[in-house]
């Protein structure tokens, strides 16, 4: 039997934490791109164990939500996981481990594998919202690995070659996992940062939208319209807010703005990948490339436009737009730009010197008389800002 579905493990005494993780993993299932088993769907009257036996058959992941109750069960303990851990060690399965509550899993083979999350905060110990934060950090990837997987086996049935790794967004991402260069670097300086506070964070955040794909080059400004280099370098920024939604929910519990923020940058990732190809991007697909030299290629050939009309000026830019006003909320709540030796007006110079060197970088490649004219208006623009600020 080929395995490919997820089977999740779990003691009924756990149901309220079980709903709560499959609830959040529900668009990923209605969508199809996740695949789960577990004991609801068993109907009335089926021969369960026979039902249980073929559904640990055709595992490729097995989610195991850890507890005292999960490791007192008689029925795990000796049906479900032997099988699971086995085909771990012959066949590849995942073992893709939950902490739900303190428990003595170190006495136990799951010691052996990783878990999901940090140990030290079992769910059942967090409030609702950092629970949920961990959850959907998980949920993610999770999904990651059955994409990966997908992947692997697509590539080993079509070829004896077997495929180079690729960074998977099931892991914890290094800098180096990361091929833009502003993203690789603001993910270096945030590994680099002891101890990490919310200041740190969101300035370094902040620095994220810096560029072209977000406050300095609306969609209309967008010459060389190369899209595909614009939707990886926001979907790179997603995966590193991603990365730190869960440290985010630890040291600020009560703001609902980081993940506001990442709901906005998903959003306009969605918009360029629906807009501005000749076929919609898979995007929940192709997050297994991201941050790889293999993910431009991918992509469906970009679409030219002679002009882009306000209808296609409205579902692109007004995501990006409010991806940059709920960076600048975050900002304002917890002042992270806030220094004592700069005035406000030295900040505000900073912010058109770093777009007056963005536009004249623009300049130096785009070749078309009408649109050098523009950026000259802009640059022209930038430059009496700065002298008016006294730069």
């Amino acid at each position: 039997m080929k395995r490919q579905k997820i089977f999740v493990s779990y003691s009924h005494r756990d149901k309220k934490l079980f709903d709560e993780f499959k609830t959040m993993l529900a668009p990923a299932i209605r969508k199809g791109i996740v695949d789960i088993w577990d004991d609801t769907q068993i109907a009335a009257g089926a021969k369960w164990k026979e039902e249980i036996e073929t559904a640990l058959a055709a595992a490729k992941i097995a989610v195991l939500l850890v507890s005292p109750d999960f490791l007192a069960s008689e029925f795990i303990a000796k049906h479900e996981l032997p099988p699971l851990l086995d085909a771990a060690k012959k066949e590849g399965v995942t073992i893709y481990w939950i902490y739900l509550s303190h428990c003595l899993y170190e006495e136990t083979e799951i010691a052996n594998y990783q878990a999901a999350h940090d140990v030290s905060k079992p769910l059942v110990a967090l409030t609702k919202s950092k629970r949920q934060a961990v959850l959907s950090e998980t949920c993610h990837r999770l999904i990651a690995l059955v994409e990966d997987s997908i992947h692997q086996t697509s590539v080993e049935e079509n070829s004896p070659v077997r495929p180079a790794s690729l960074p998977s967004t099931g892991r914890r991402r290094s800098p180096h996992d990361y091929v833009d260069d502003l993203v690789s670097s603001v993910a270096a300086r945030l590994e680099e940062s002891k101890p990490l506070t919310m200041h740190t964070l969101v300035r370094e955040f902040n620095e994220l939208f810096k560029r072209g794909t977000f406050r300095w080059e609306a969609l209309r400004e967008c010459y060389t319209q190369e899209w595909g280099y614009r939707l990886h370098a926001a979907m790179q920024t997603l995966e590193l807010l991603r990365r730190y939604s869960s440290t985010v929910s630890e040291l600020a519990p009560e703001t609902h703005s980081f993940e506001m923020l990442m709901d906005e940058v998903n959003g306009y990732c969605l918009s360029m990948a629906s807009n501005l190809f000749d076929a919609t991007v898979e995007v929940s697909r192709m997050r297994r490339l991201v941050g790889t030299n293999e993910f431009e290629a991918a992509l469906p050939k970009a679409t030219h436009f002679d002009m882009i009309d306000d209808q296609l000026n409205e579902k692109v830019d007004g995501p990006r737009l409010r991806a940059i006003a709920q960076m600048d909320n975050l900002l304002k709540e917890f002042r992270a730009s806030a220094d004592p030796v700069k005035s406000v007006n030295a900040k505000v110079l900073d912010t058109w010197l770093e777009r007056l060197a963005y536009l004249q970088q623009q300049e130096a490649i785009v070749a078309d008389a009408a649109q050098r004219f523009q950026l000259k208006k802009q640059i022209e623009e930038a430059q009496a800002k700065i002298a008016e600020l006294g730069g």
